[in-house]
């Protein structure tokens, strides 16, 4: 499933160009590959300026021989160097290319709005946290992208890639590795996308599930599509589905057409790869837009559909892997886990395949978080132990010393760092215990619940949990859950102005005041760390005062 990295290649392949020169030029030419040499070798060295100089005549040369692939390839590396050396900026990349659509040959306008489609769409995802807090107040009748608000770019991305896929003939002879080195492809392989109308239809595809929230108003006819209709149905059903609606400007409706056009023009593909894989994004497009109860019900079915009439194919992995998401978020984990060992089994070494591997192993995976009463006194509280995947629980008991930890902490001292963690799993226990669990047949987290132990002595302690009995770190979750055993309480009264601070200390169990007990405070400052304050001792009605500060106490 890799394909070899080209966009990596600076150079243009006499292959490459040739494949695209027969509806692109009027007159077929060889490239220039000494000239084209001159540039990667300058790319290559780190010296931008010298490739654009050594350019120059390439787009003369080629713009009089009516080598448009060529001329635009050339054009678009100018632009993306002179893009770099301005900062890397993408909006860069969007001015050039606008500015040169207005000189270039008729000929080179469909490549090049493919082109230009597919820079404002990445300039949109990078910079779409800053574009969306700008007023609608901005500006939009300028030609700064930058300084565009939301509604502008949509309404410009949108307006492009109508332009754009308008050349629909021309794209679709053209093949997309004519365009490699333009074009940010990460690692779908062309066989995926074998034209530039599949590239940039894609593109546009990606663009209209952002949704309609940026086209102001919605129309009184605004498309809705719903879970009953052929958005799931089989191709051929799909294919002559009609959307009844006169909301023709619905980014919803646009990508339902463009769908279809996809899928017809791969219909009769002696390779499958290109119509399986629009069709299960298609019917993924749905999932994510359409309305109805069923929604689940149907998806599912439709994927179910494809992978036992695509059995042979790599993809029915991709589409199980989504089948068993949606089992996995609707907790159904049985079946959802039984879908997607299927997948992998099926395609491992797939991309599908591998996605199916992690889903089934997020299911299996074993789990535990364990909580209870931060004060341990009698009648005990319980412990609480939610898990999944695991039939027992191993439990040490660990004594801390709080004044050390408030010593030590910026923040909340009860918190270890990493290498805390270590140096008290390596302490001597003072208690050390187990608990069986039932098991979770059906892979979903349940909580068990058992009285604390006792026979502890009054002080600080970490309750450490584990799956297994050594407490290692290998396919293990070890947990720390800090707590105090006392059969103290203290009853608190802070003056807002915290100047000072008193309270009552008596017994946990009925509430008798305790006389004689020692009490310190102890301060958190603005910027993290703790200090100690005085100390006091209670009266016979277990009352104590402190002086206190203007920060945190404790």
């Amino acid at each position: 499933m890799k394909r070899s990295n080209r966009l990596l290649a600076l150079g243009v392949a006499l292959a490459c160009v040739l494949a695209g020169v027969a509806v692109m030029v009027s007159t077929a030419q060889q490239p220039r590959p000494e000239q084209w040499k001159k540039v990667n070798d300058a790319v290559n060295k780190g010296l931008p300026k010298t490739a654009i100089k050594e350019l120059e005549p390439i787009i003369a040369s080629a713009l009089k021989d009516k080598a448009y692939p060529e001329a635009i390839k050339a054009i678009c590396k100018k632009i993306a160097l002179e893009g770099n050396i301005e900062g890397n900026k993408p909006e860069e990349k969007i001015t050039r290319m606008q500015a040169t659509l207005t000189t270039a040959p008729a000929e080179m306008h469909p490549a090049m709005n493919a082109v230009l489609g597919h820079w404002y769409w990445h300039y949109y995802l990078q910079n779409r946290w800053r574009i969306q807090q700008r007023s609608n107040a901005g500006e939009t009748t300028g030609t700064d992208v930058t300084t565009w608000d939301h509604q502008r770019i949509i309404t410009e991305i949108d307006r492009v890639f109508d332009k754009a896929l308008a050349a629909e003939k021309e794209l679709k002879a053209t093949p997309i590795g004519t365009y490699d080195a333009l074009l940010d492809k990460g690692s779908i392989p062309d066989k995926f996308r074998p034209t530039l109308f599949d590239f940039l239809a894609f593109d546009a595809l990606s663009f209209y599930a952002i949704g309609d929230q940026a086209s102001g108003a919605k129309t009184e006819d605004a498309f809705e599509m719903t879970a009953e209709s052929p958005i799931f149905a089989n191709v051929d059903e799909f294919l002559k589905w009609e959307p009844k609606t006169t909301d023709d400007k619905s980014r919803t409706l646009k990508a339902v057409k463009l769908y279809q056009k996809l899928i017809a023009f791969h219909a009769a593909d002696d390779e499958k790869s290109a119509l399986l894989d629009t069709d299960l994004h298609r019917m993924r497009f749905g999932f994510n837009k359409a309305v109805g109860e069923k929604k689940n019900e149907v998806y599912t079915s439709a994927l179910k559909r494809f992978t036992e009439a695509n059995k042979d194919q790599e993809l029915s992995s991709m589409a199980r892997f989504q089948w068993a998401g949606v089992l996995k978020n609707d907790n159904e984990l049985v079946k959802a886990r039984e879908v997607a060992l299927a997948g992998t089994n099926a395609y491992p070494e797939s991309p599908g395949g591998k996605l199916c591997f992690n889903v089934a192993q997020e299911i299996e995976a074993k789990s535990t978080s364990v909580s209870t009463e931060r004060v341990w006194a009698d009648p005990m509280p319980e412990v609480r132990v939610t898990y999944k995947n695991l039939t027992k629980a191993f439990f040490r008991v660990v004594r801390a010393d709080y004044v050390d930890r408030l010593k030590q902490a910026r923040w909340r001292p009860e918190q270890l760092d990493q290498a805390q963690q270590q140096a008290i799993l390596k302490q001597d226990p003072v208690m050390s215990f187990s608990r069986d669990l039932p098991a979770t047949l059906d892979y979903r987290q349940r909580t068990e619940a058992f009285p604390a132990p006792k026979g502890l002595a009054p002080g600080f302690y970490y309750l450490i949990s584990s799956h297994d009995e050594g407490f290692t770190s290998g396919n293990n979750a070890v947990t720390y859950t800090d707590l105090w055993v006392s059969d103290l309480a203290i009853v608190n009264r802070v003056e807002h102005n915290k100047l000072k601070v008193e309270g009552f200390v008596v017994q946990n169990k009925g509430g008798e005041p305790i006389e004689g007990t020692k009490v310190q405070i102890w301060f958190r400052g603005n910027q993290g760390g703790w200090s100690a304050g005085d100390t006091a001792t209670t009266d016979k009605n277990g009352m104590y005062a402190l002086a206190g500060r203007n920060q945190h106490a404790h």
